[in-house]
């Protein structure tokens, strides 16, 4: 056979339009022998996986009967919720994948499955003012002695494959001692000590290069880094504060809470609510910090347990969901999790809240030589080193104020107040080179009017406000309540300027000014457990980035294309959304569609088919 029939009836298979009779195996046989035709094959065979765009048919438009089924336990006024907990088991489903998601989201909501809020009402009152309570709960936590016990499943089997004694110690406002032992080999023992201005950690990997080595050993060896200079509640060397009151998991805006109930828990009153895993996000990286601890899906229901008076985590229990989505993410990874199965457990065994702490507790072993030594740059003055906010939250005094240098970069001004395990930062510099704005907000942000104080830019999950002002650059960040940061960001004694058009943030804007640019702008309704959009303008998108509590959130993309481009990935399955026909990509976690001359982008790796559905359906004109 020669190499143009090959390819012609490489072609027409792949295109399911070979004739009868034609000699398949032929033009295989050919390919195989030769290596211009086989690269041929293998480059066809890419080329139809990224345009495979499965027609609709009759697959029905899901989120109506999402929606409709909500109704009837509802009630009137009523909507769902940010998330109920339930195990179903699932089935291997024999349906196209979007019909599967479609029933799952059906079924699962009956049996109790993590949804995205669509309205203000909690749905449990025992659980409805909690968001605010962890919040409130900072200041009144002084220190911590808890022992709990952390278990996780294997990936590939049934068995418990890692179980660990763990010790976390902690004084406020960030000395902290995280211990975690294992009982088949103290060789495995895992540490984090913060204190002050000093962190360090002692880990077990399984292959750690050091400078002077030409490769890796096979055998697992102990790490240990050391850091010192480190600025207060610094980010790239953090104390895992979510372990002691999970503030992170509640913000930026309170959500609506199934209740669990109340039990007593290591001889404490615990109060239950039900989660996910990408709400508790933070709290998974406070734990990641003493122990690699295996994935989770971002959807995986979580039940979580708080001390009732100072909303400390006492227990939380992942379950593996039934989303068809986490199949695919499982099977990825080696998983055979099935739904309903627990796949991780941290249970608190005793506990003391604000009692004596041993003066000893933060001390780092003399012995160990750190692998790793660095020197974060910050140094300690005797008072304020930049502005100071005339507003501060009540009950902060001043806690390490100081300035960074020698890094490579400007020079910064930091002060820090605390209250109990709350805090709150201002850094500041004379010396932003510019390009986008100081603070490390990313290029999702709002403005926001301070009056007199002019305007300023607000990260999308509200946990840091940046002003911009002629030869200065502040950025007020903290785990107290956005209206404070506001406050303080206001009272700083800086007037702040937009941003020049050269910058990333200069395609901030409204809602009103998108709508300008796309007709018939779509947003999302006002979202329990969501704050405000933060939005940008780019080359005739409307990108809207909503964030959520932990790390949940999406985003949503709108054009003035009347078409959508050929699919980037090979995973495009066809779905029917908002009445027409559209995408779905479980890689990139998207849903596509056109809808009245203008294409949408509905995406998120944080929240399920079946949530997106819902959101989708829930869209409305700006």
């Amino acid at each position: 056979m020669r190499c143009d029939d090959a390819r012609a009836a490489i072609s027409l298979r792949l295109d399911g339009e070979l004739p009868d009779g034609a000699d398949v195996r032929a033009a295989e046989e050919h390919a195989d022998a030769c290596a211009e035709c086989s690269r041929f094959a293998r480059h066809a065979d890419r080329v139809r996986a990224a345009l495979r765009f499965e027609a609709v048919g009759a697959v029905p438009d899901l989120a109506p009967a999402v929606l409709a089924d909500l109704e009837p336990r509802q009630g009137p006024g009523r909507r769902v919720g940010v998330g109920d907990v339930g195990h179903p088991r699932s089935t291997r489903p024999r349906r196209p994948v979007v019909v599967a998601a479609g029933l799952a989201a059906i079924a699962g909501l009956a049996a109790g499955v993590a949804f995205v809020g669509l309205g203000p009402e909690p749905r449990s009152p025992a659980a409805a003012d909690l968001p605010d309570r962890v919040l409130a709960a900072q200041a009144g936590i002084e220190s911590l002695d808890a022992r709990f016990q952390l278990v996780e499943r294997d990936v590939t089997g049934d068995q418990w494959d890692g179980r660990l004694e763990g010790r976390l110690v902690y004084e406020a406002p960030e000395s902290l001692a995280l211990t975690l032992s294992d009982r088949r080999s103290t060789e495995a023992d895992q540490r984090l000590v913060v204190n002050g201005e000093r962190w360090w950690q002692s880990t077990v990997r399984a292959c750690s290069p050091r400078p002077d080595w030409t490769g890796c050993t096979d055998a697992t060896r102990r790490w240990v880094r050391s850091v010192r200079g480190r600025e207060p509640f610094s980010e790239s060397s953090p104390v895992p504060l979510e372990l002691i009151n999970p503030v992170d998991g509640f913000t930026p805006a309170a959500s609506t809470l199934a209740g669990l109930g109340t039990r007593t828990i290591a001889g404490r009153r615990a109060v239950g609510v039900a989660v996910t895993a990408a709400q508790m996000g933070p709290f998974l990286d406070g734990l990641s910090a003493g122990a690699h601890l295996r994935a989770v899906h971002p959807g995986d229901p979580v039940a979580l347990w708080l001390d009732d008076e100072h909303l400390v985590p006492l227990e939380v229990t992942v379950r593996a969901a039934s989303d068809p989505g986490r199949g695919r993410w499982a099977s990825g990874r080696g998983a055979t999790d099935r739904a309903g199965d627990t796949v991780l457990r941290f249970t608190v065994t005793s506990v003391t809240i604000n009692g004596p702490i041993a003066d000893d507790a933060f001390a780092t072993p003399a012995r160990m030589v750190p692998d790793e030594a660095l020197d974060a740059g910050f140094r300690q003055g005797d008072g304020p080193a930049g502005p100071v906010p005339s507003e501060l939250p009540g009950g902060f005094r001043p806690y390490r104020s100081g300035t960074i240098s020698g890094t490579g970069g400007p020079t910064i001004a930091v002060d820090s107040w605390t209250d109990g395990r709350a805090w709150l930062a201002v850094r500041s510099t004379r010396e932003w080179p510019g390009g986008r704005l100081f603070g490390g907000l990313r290029t999702s942000v709002r403005t926001v009017d301070l009056g007199d104080a002019g305007v300023a830019y607000v990260s999308d999950d509200g946990r840091k406000v940046a002003l911009h002002s002629d030869g200065l650059d502040v950025v007020v960040s903290g785990s107290v309540a956005p209206d404070e940061l506001r406050a303080a960001a206001a009272s700083v004694g800086v007037t702040g300027l937009r941003v020049p058009g050269s910058w990333d943030e200069s395609a901030t804007a409204t809602l009103a000014e998108a709508a300008g640019v796309v007709p018939g702008l779509l947003v999302a309704p006002e979202l329990d457990g969501f704050g405000p959009p933060a939005v940008r303008l780019a080359d005739g998108l409307v990108i809207q980035d909503y964030a959520g509590a932990g790390d949940r959130g999406f985003t949503l993309v709108m054009s003035r294309m009347s078409a959508l481009t050929p699919p980037a990935n090979g995973d495009v399955v066809g779905i029917e959304i908002r009445g027409t026909a559209g995408r779905y990509s479980a890689e990139r976690g998207q849903l596509e569609w056109v809808e009245d001359g203008t294409t949408h982008g509905l995406s998120s790796h944080t929240l399920t088919l079946a949530e997106l559905l819902v959101l989708a359906q829930s869209l409305e004109p700006a």
